[in-house]
């Protein structure tokens, strides 16, 4: 089994979960593994104002806008709830699941509930924001939270790929847990 992390996942026009070339690349990844019969999950985390919708005034300013759309239509709740340290507070993380056959299928992290602190529920409001420390937030919550999630589920992954840098805080977890470098860089891919 493989787990793809990354920060965007393109796999359906009506799904603004990306903003652009790393979102579609990773979309059609997860779809190659379904035509290839290779066992896989995604994991990505779930913007529930989209990415972005633009427009030009006519004194040629371009303005952006939040692109919210009905998530509950194209995604699935599953009954996972972890926990992640951001600082020195835990914070709750649940999923949603989009399925494109039986034996790959997408993750989308949650961690906007009610009982979270503000700054982490707005972690799911939009794809890639200005303010480094959402950003680094986001990271934390794609890598130890994927994992987490991951395990609590109950998959049992044999190679975790991690794109770019996004997801590198899973090394931790994993690292805690088996307690080998070696064995963390032999089931780690980078790209």
């Amino acid at each position: 089994m493989i787990a793809y992390l990354v920060m965007e996942m393109g796999l359906e026009e009506n799904i603004p979960t990306y903003s652009g070339g790393l979102g579609v690349l990773a979309g059609d990844t997860m779809y190659s593994f379904a035509d290839l019969g290779i066992n896989a999950v995604g994991v990505s985390l779930l913007y529930k104002k989209g990415y972005i919708q633009q427009s030009i005034t006519p004194a040629g300013i371009q303005l952006d806008f939040e692109d919210p759309w009905d998530f509950r239509r194209f995604l699935k709740p599953l009954d996972v709830q972890v926990q992640v340290p951001f600082g020195d507070r835990l914070q709750t993380v649940t999923a949603w699941e989009f399925r494109i056959n039986p034996s790959v299928r997408v993750l989308f992290l949650d961690a906007d509930i009610e009982t979270n602190d503000d700054d982490i529920r707005k972690l799911n409001y939009r794809l890639y924001h200005e303010d480094g420390l959402y950003r680094l937030k986001q990271e934390i919550l794609l890598g130890i939270g994927g994992y987490r999630v991951l395990k609590a589920l109950g998959y049992e992954i044999k190679h975790y790929h991690l794109n770019e840098s996004h997801a590198a805080f899973l090394i931790v977890d994993l690292l805690r847990e088996l307690k080998d470098i070696q064995e963390v860089k032999k089931r780690c891919v980078f790209v």
